[in-house]
């Protein structure tokens, strides 16, 4: 298919191209009240072309007949020729990072086993723990990935994992939903955790104070809150439109704080061999010590300020992950994986000088505002904390603030550190994180 595609675009004398071809393949089952309800197999194909002629143009296709493949060149040619012109050129060089990204387990030929193992597992801990599985959802992910242009033809191969449930103890619903690379990175210790979280939620939960208080974020809750904002700030087209409030060799958070962008960090969600134009991904640091050190950027804002790319352009989004149809997207410049390196407190002891406080499970939605840096959300599951020691549930309330103001408010990050998913962005490796003068609203 690829080579019909080149051939038509060949045909018409189109010179600067990208094809961006992925063959994804899944294997999922579904959960209903603790029981197998259906099992789902998937193989399908699906290509998106931009060609430089002038401007940029962009169209895709599923659909691989000759008339498909004609229309999606047609379309993508008349976009570049009426758009306006830009001064691009697709990236060139067959450099590649040595990366770990496939989990044999999720391999296609291997996921019906594995998946159906994991699902047992899951089912006889719900009725250990008297948890209901009121909805479930397992899905395996097996993707191949070519991107071929003008320059070089690269090929990646990536499995990834998603779990959603719906825990349901005595009629109260806790709803999971997380991403991972490998099937090891949401072991049935974890899942055992969420239930026991949302057992505790039924007895004696009360409702927060209004008032300024300390929170203690788990990784999943610091991936949402601050990934969108410091991936806004620190990309190179932020940095051409002078909306960034970073400045290179200057100081942007407290000198306890230290974050690196991590392309190739062993099955984080957004490692790759390559980014989504074909440049190599790497290690960057993004703030050192509160020293902001380093843009990210993808091919087209790289030429715009007249530098090359990082390795930063990938076709994600926030609030809506892309994994098996990123070809329907264009890339942008964005940080990979994020990571606040860890402190050199545990989290028992962050939780012990806690006089009072409460520790953030999970957020209804928490997406700040990328450029202004706020955010507000409603608290979904949570726990009280008083004199060092976890005292019973928190019932709803609002979690409001700014991401920079969180940020000089940090007094302690945990030792412990994991790759994570949030709600709304999909990839962080993140610590836990206590913050002072939070502000919640309640009764």
């Amino acid at each position: 298919m690829i080579d019909q595609i080149k051939s038509k675009i060949k045909q018409s004398g189109i010179k600067d191209f990208e094809i961006y071809f992925q063959e994804p393949r899944s294997y999922q089952l579904f959960i209903r009240r603790n029981e197998l309800e259906m099992i789902q197999r998937n193989e399908r194909k699906g290509a998106s072309l931009r060609i430089h002629d002038g401007g940029l143009g962009f169209s895709v296709t599923n659909i691989f007949s000759e008339e498909g493949i004609e229309s999606m060149i047609k379309n993508a040619h008349s976009m570049a020729r009426i758009g306006k012109k830009v001064d691009f050129e697709f990236p060139s060089g067959n450099k590649i990072s040595n990366v770990k990204t496939v989990d044999e387990k999720l391999k296609y030929e291997n996921s019906e086993e594995s998946i159906n193992d994991y699902f047992k597992q899951i089912l006889q801990s719900a009725k250990e723990n008297k948890v209901e599985i009121s909805f479930g959802k397992l899905k395996a992910f097996d993707i191949k990935t070519t991107i071929l242009n003008n320059n070089f033809e690269k090929e990646r191969w990536d499995t990834f994992f998603r779990i959603e449930l719906s825990l349901k103890p005595n009629g109260n619903e806790f709803w999971v939903n997380r991403f991972s690379r490998s099937l090891d990175d949401i072991p049935l210790s974890k899942i055992e955790e969420w239930m026991k979280i949302s057992k505790r939620s039924l007895h004696k939960a009360e409702e927060p104070e209004t008032e300024k208080t300390t929170i203690l974020f788990n990784p999943d809750t610091i991936v949402d809150a601050l990934v969108p904002v410091l991936s806004y700030h620190s990309s190179a087209s932020s940095k051409k439109k002078k909306t960034t409030i970073f400045e290179q060799g200057k100081l942007c958070t407290p000198t306890n704080i230290s974050i690196t962008d991590e392309g190739t960090h062993p099955f984080a969600l957004q490692t790759h061999s390559f980014d989504d134009e074909g440049v190599a991904q790497n290690s960057k640091p993004i703030i050192e010590k509160g020293i902001f050190k380093n843009f990210v950027s993808d091919q087209f804002f790289a030429k715009a300020l007249g530098e090359s790319s990082t390795g930063n352009g990938l076709r994600q989004r926030f609030s809506l992950y892309l994994i098996d149809d990123k070809y329907l997207t264009l890339p942008e410049n964005q940080t990979t994986n994020l990571i606040i390196h860890p402190g050199t407190q545990t989290l028992k002891k962050l939780i012990s000088e806690i006089k009072k406080g409460i520790i953030k499970y999970m957020s209804s939605w928490l997406h700040p505002y990328e450029a202004s840096d706020s955010f507000g959300t409603e608290i979904r599951n949570a726990d009280f904390i008083e004199n060092g020691e976890i005292t019973g549930p928190v019932k709803g309330g609002v979690v409001s603030g700014n991401v920079f103001d969180m940020l000089k408010n940090v007094s302690g990050i945990s030792k412990e550190i994991e790759v994570a998913s949030g709600g709304t962005a999909i990839s962080g490796i993140m610590p836990y994180m206590r913050i002072e003068n939070v502000q919640v609203a309640g009764k």
